[in-house]
């Protein structure tokens, strides 16, 4: 199979210094890229602060994205030019962007090229909401039967919370994990299709297993 995996999180700069990012460290997306590299074609987004890169680089392309629109611009591209059999999309996307700052009573247009100067009390930004880039990449693919697997992390939340969540989703297979199941020794993800429960996993390694297992048969 050709998959395209993206990984880390999006970074929306407010002026040359400073940015707004998550905690996505593109760890769980390295290792499903190293594992499904096995077998297919891997194409990697990652995000330019990412604290993790695969192992493997001779069979993996690597790209780079910074901002939510350089990540946006860059799956449109991948997708509408070439002959995708899957998307496994990881990366932890900005949901606003910052498009405006006030600083002493005066708004400016972000990001400002000079460094904000620190003698001011009080700056307020203004943030946009963006569009889902899950929702969106079956308009952009080439292949209108590829396989798009979506990930959906939740804080604390409940049964219900999160089946509403899941259900909600635009993707063909869904990993949820919750905040509150992410330890050092164990990261659980729980797999769904038709926003029912398939299969779990306690670690990236073992979700890698679980998501080639079901890929392939996705294909089939």
């Amino acid at each position: 199979m050709k998959i395209l995996i993206t990984g880390g999180g999006t970074v929306e700069q407010i002026d040359s210094v400073r940015f707004l990012t998550n905690i996505s460290s593109g760890k769980t997306a390295t290792c499903l890229a190293d594992y499904l590299s096995k077998k297919n074609k891997i194409t990697y987004l990652t995000s330019v602060t990412a604290r993790y890169i695969p192992k493997n680089l001779r069979k993996i392309r690597i790209l780079n994205f910074s901002d939510f629109n350089s990540l946006n611009r860059l799956i449109k591209k991948e997708l509408s030019k070439k002959n995708y059999d899957a998307i496994v999309h990881l990366a932890a996307v900005s949901d606003y962007s910052p498009v405006k700052i006030k600083i002493n009573d005066k708004f400016f247009k972000t990001p400002l090229k000079e460094k904000i100067d620190s003698k001011s009390k009080t700056i307020q930004i203004i943030l946009k909401k963006n569009f889902k880039i899950l929702d969106r990449l079956k308009d952009y693919s080439k292949n209108k039967k590829i396989i798009i697997v979506g990930f959906k992390l939740t804080s604390n939340g409940t049964a219900k919370e999160i089946a509403t969540k899941i259900e909600k989703i635009k993707a063909d297979i869904v990993v949820h994990n919750d905040t509150s199941q992410i330890k050092k020794s164990k990261h659980i993800f729980n797999i769904y299709k038709s926003a029912k429960k398939i299969s779990k996993a306690e670690n990236p390694k073992e979700l890698a297993k679980r998501l080639s297992k079901i890929l392939e048969k996705e294909e089939m």
